[in-house]
């Protein structure tokens, strides 16, 4: 207990020495106040400049391999009994993808997220494995393609923004619009 005192002691005193409050002073405590306003309030009144995101028909780099989003398409799954929620509808994502020349790459359906206007993110439908060249899980060797479906169920009457292919195990990560 006396090391978290002290912890924070320490925590405080670098606090007041950078300019910052330690105490926001409605518990009567003093409250170090800087003479010029800290940089950092300065630089959030500006917003940073965003790239601009990719979209459909744009190759997009991950690691070492190149993911395209050709189309999203309606789905009857009418054929389908898994899908029997008369409150949603299936959307698929169509998808090109190609593995970097120098090393072998896994692509899962288990990557992809779809979000919607809500910025509700939806996971693929694992039950369609017998759907229509379904991705699943494939090796690509080096320089391999492949071209393939992603299955999501959406709630029906919202449109559907982005596409979020997450590799596990990895910090990339790309955002795909779809309007």
């Amino acid at each position: 207990m006396g090391i978290l005192i002290v912890g924070a002691m320490v925590i405080g005193c670098a606090s007041e020495e950078a300019g910052t409050p330690t105490d926001t002073g409605n518990g009567g405590g003093a409250t170090a106040t800087p003479s010029t306003p800290a940089p950092a309030a300065t630089r959030t009144s500006t917003p940073e400049p965003t790239p601009s995101q990719p979209g459909i028909g744009d190759p997009v780099r991950v690691g070492s391999l190149d993911l395209t989003v050709v189309g999203v398409e309606p789905y009857d799954a009418s054929q389908h009994n898994m899908f029997n929620d008369s409150n949603l509808r299936v959307e698929v994502i169509a998808v090109n993808a190609r593995g970097g020349a120098d090393s072998e790459y896994n692509i899962s359906q288990l990557y992809f997220q779809l979000v919607d206007e809500n910025g509700i993110a939806h996971d693929p439908e694992f039950a369609c494995a017998d759907c229509p060249d379904a991705i699943g899980s494939i090796d690509l060797v080096q320089g391999g393609r492949v071209r393939g479906y992603v299955y999501f169920q959406a709630p029906d009457g919202r449109q559907l923004t982005e596409l979020i292919y997450e590799p596990l195990f990895s910090t990339n990560k790309a955002r795909i619009a779809l309007r």
